[in-house]
């Protein structure tokens, strides 16, 4: 019985840690998506500033 519930805890725990993984991957991901998409914005406000002020 007792050894039972151990095992259920560890896979819990277990299951727990890789859910918690996979969300910082993906959060991971959506912050280099976001850093990318704020490089290439504040680019391309430069290079309307360099054709509206030559």
């Amino acid at each position: 019985m007792c050894i039972n519930f151990y095992i259920i805890n560890y896979t819990l725990q277990l299951n727990y840690q890789s859910i918690y993984h996979q969300f910082l991957r993906i959060f991971r991901i959506q912050e280099i998506i976001v850093i990318l998409f704020l490089s290439f914005s504040s680019y391309f406000l430069y290079l309307k500033i360099k054709l509206i002020i030559p």
